[in-house]
Formats: C-alpha cells, structure tokens, sequence
C-alpha cells in the first residue's frame, strides 16, 4: 500500500506546529485507543477510567495495558495509593514502546494522573514527551509540553545517487525551506550534498571533526547512539572502527540530537529503491541504517528511485504545511 494512502486511511496527520489535540473532556470518534488513568487492582469506576469500561472495552480486574478500544496506564497502585512520578514514568515509557510498536493505530490520550490522582500537568505531560506525534492526539491543555515539534525532514542517500536525482534533491530541498522545514542530513558526497546545496536551515552531523571538509560542531557520538547503531546494523562486528562512527551518525540524522526528535519524514535515493528495514540489502549501503531506524519509529520514508515516490512526497507535504 502507498505510505500516504495508508496514512491516509489512519486519519490523516498531525497539525501544522504539533500534533493532533483534542478539548479536554472529549472522546474519540475515529476509532483511536482511549488511553486513561488506571490503578493496578483495575478498578474502573471513576473518570475516564469509567469512560473506558463502559464504551472502551476496559476490563474489570486489568490495570495494565490495551484491553480493547482502551489501554490503561498505571497512576495508582492495587490499594489506590497514587504511585510515585517515577513509577508512573515507567509506565509511560511502556506505553510510547507500545505505540511505536504499533504504528498502524492511533491513540486519543486522556490527561492521565491529572485527576484522581492529583498531580498538576506541568508534572506529568512532560514525561510524554517522545510519543510518535503523527499516532496520538493528545489533551489541547497539554500541547506546550508535548506539541513543540519544529519541521524537520532527513535527506540522504548514495554517494552515487544519479545526476538527474541530485538535481531533484536540491530543488525539494529548496522547496521545503519555503515551508519552514530543517534539513538533517550527513555531508557525504552525493545526495547528502544536494539536499545541503538547496536547504536554508541544517543540522549536519558528522561522524568525526572535519569530515568531508565540513565545519559542522555536530560531530559528537554518544555511548547511546553507539549502542543504538549496534542494534541496528546486522553486520556490526565487521565494521571499521570509522564505519561504525558513520553508522552511529545516521541516528542523529533521524532522531535529532537528543536522540527523541525524530523527523517528519526521509527523502533519499538507493540504488534498490528500499523503503523499509526488511528491504534493507547490500544496494542499500550506509543509508540502509538510516532507513532502517526511521521505519522503526514508523517514519514515512520517500525513496525516489521508485515510481510514484516525488508525487507521494508532495501529497504528504501538503497535508502538514496546509
């Protein structure tokens, strides 16, 4: 199925400057998960723990996760103490693995521990603060914390992208600099160049001091995005020690620095057309690893050796920017 017709088919994405909200109070119409507040006895009889039980599918006894249209996530334990903002963390993080797991569904999040259990939203919203913004509408009275997303799009690919190709990559690039978005991208030769040539904002991270004859500062690699690099990449004890830097960079290009601001989406060209992790092969090359993390974190990936690519690329455009 086409990326953006299945997107599409989700509901669409989210708005210019964030992502989806709703009025608090509300509840879903398009078939999204209700996510509410919960305790660990599954006690569903007040706030929206009652909305979910009755119209959501919650079930009586469950305090944990997807029951039906619902999924509930722990604010108080079996005895209804309200549980501590580290425990309550933790099961945020449960819950955005859950969504990143599922990116085929939406969610409709509820102001989880605002209520019964009492905490204030300047305490609790921020903890959500690397949901996949294209799957959650989130509480309109949470979007400072959550909805600050700036545009940003990774635009990479072979050292041997085709002339044409490279062309075509410098005029989008210049394009989506007219709509605000900021490149992220690697200073290699080839497309990484061409996106840089037509871009007015950049974030180019290099795999070491000077690489390329850059002068980006964005050369540090983390222990995390090491060992992040290492999941990923199926060939990792083969690797040089300076092909393993220029692995551990591709996660900055899709992630952002801090390594929990991933893009919008990928504009790339490989000579096999790959679109996902499992079309990965040799023909793919280093920007294999990139594609490989954005279509874990269900990133739209754009690769303009396929037919149809550029088209589907301005479809998706235009529904963030309108």
């Amino acid at each position: 199925m086409l990326i953006i017709r299945y997107i599409n088919d989700q509901g669409g994405l989210r708005a210019l400057y964030g992502c989806p909200t709703h009025k608090d109070g509300a509840l879903p119409l398009n078939g999204e998960i209700f996510v509410f507040g919960s305790n660990l006895a599954g006690r569903h009889g007040a706030g929206a723990a009652r909305v979910a039980r009755e119209r959501f599918g919650a079930i009586p006894g469950r305090g944990i996760g997807r029951m039906g249209q619902s999924y509930a996530l722990p604010t108080k334990d079996a005895d209804l103490n309200v549980l501590p903002l580290e425990v309550i963390e933790e099961h945020i993080r449960s819950f955005v693995e859950y969504v990143r797991a599922h990116p085929e569904q939406r969610f409709f999040l509820t102001r989880v521990g605002c209520g019964l259990a009492g905490y204030d939203a300047r305490e609790i919203a921020p903890l959500f603060y690397d949901l996949t913004p294209t799957q959650v509408s989130v509480p309109r009275p949470w979007k400072p914390w959550i909805c600050t997303h700036a545009r940003t799009y990774a635009g990479i690919g072979s050292r041997n992208t085709p002339a044409e190709i490279l062309r075509r990559m410098t005029r989008i690039a210049e394009r989506l600099s007219v709509h605000g978005y900021t490149l992220r991208s690697g200073a290699a030769e080839g497309a990484d160049c061409a996106f840089e040539a037509g871009a007015d904002r950049c974030e180019i991270y290099l795999p070491w001091p000077g690489f390329n004859g850059h002068e980006s500062e964005r050369h540090h690699l983390s222990d995390e995005a090491m060992r992040l690099a290492e999941q990923l990449h199926p060939g990792w004890a083969q690797l040089s020690p300076a092909a393993r830097k220029l692995m551990t960079r591709n996660g900055y290009q899709i992630l952002g620095a801090d390594l929990r601001s991933p893009v919008d989406f990928v504009v790339c060209w490989t000579p096999d057309g790959a679109q996902t992790e499992a079309e990965r092969s040799r023909l793919t090359g280093g920007t294999g690893q990139a594609i490989a993390l954005a279509d874990r974190w269900g990133i739209p990936i754009f690769n303009l050796a396929r037919p149809g690519a550029l088209e589907q690329l301005g479809d998706l455009v235009r529904q963030l920017v309108d």
